[in-house]
């Protein structure tokens, strides 16, 4: 699926479940890597939890 595609069609349920798995799995490290350095992991706890609830959260089938 090229950036085309996403923004000239409404995508069907397989293609909305690859594209958000895409963008969590793109902007999760960044997220991670935020809360350890700059933040020295103050809500690293609370993450860890909302991180649980998002993944389940993300579509495993088509």
């Amino acid at each position: 699926m090229n950036e085309n595609e996403i923004f000239s069609k409404k995508l069907n349920k397989k293609q909305q479940a690859v594209l958000w798995r895409q963008r969590l799995f793109e902007a999760e490290p960044g997220l991670n890597k935020y809360l350890i350095e700059l933040k020295g992991g103050v809500f690293f706890d609370e993450w860890i939890q909302i991180k649980k609830e998002i993944y389940e959260s993300v579509p495993t089938s088509f």
